[in-house]
């Protein structure tokens, strides 16, 4: 089970215990959707921004894999799953018949950062630094 929208709107933080709240969108999916869904709306600076901070990018994920270590082959099945959340959010943006550009923009930005990903280049800053190694430097994927 996934909640869906794993995000820090969806974050409630009492007596210094945090919590997912508004399950509105759960269902059964794989943990790792859960990590794309809250990287394609937290993994940038700002709500309007295109690409992904490397490094926020990369504290969450370490964070994610230091309770739950992560496999081989994880960064592109997370990658998949943040097009499929940004695809997601294009059909339900056309079923309104509304329009946010940034949309198809960040989706194109996951797919580059796809492209990078099977060069199997260390995935540096920017735009194409969606994921990194856990913090002991040590890579947990190819």
């Amino acid at each position: 089970m996934v909640h869906g929208d794993a995000t820090q709107a969806n974050v409630v933080i009492e007596r210094g215990k945090y919590a997912l709240v508004d399950y509105t969108i759960a269902y059964k999916e794989p943990p790792l959707f859960d990590i794309a869904s809250a990287l394609w709306r937290n993994g940038r600076v700002d709500a309007n921004a295109v690409c992904y901070d490397g490094r926020r990018v990369a504290l969450f994920v370490r964070g994610y894999h230091d309770i739950r270590p992560l496999q081989a082959g994880d960064v592109r099945a997370i990658l998949v799953y943040m097009k499929g959340r940004g695809l997601q959010l294009q059909q339900r943006l056309e079923l309104r018949r509304g329009a946010d550009e940034t949309v198809l923009q960040r989706l194109l930005a996951v797919c580059d950062q796809e492209e990078t990903s099977h060069e199997h280049s260390h995935l540096s800053s920017g735009c194409r630094c969606l994921m990194s190694g856990p913090a002991s430097g040590s890579r947990v994927w190819p």
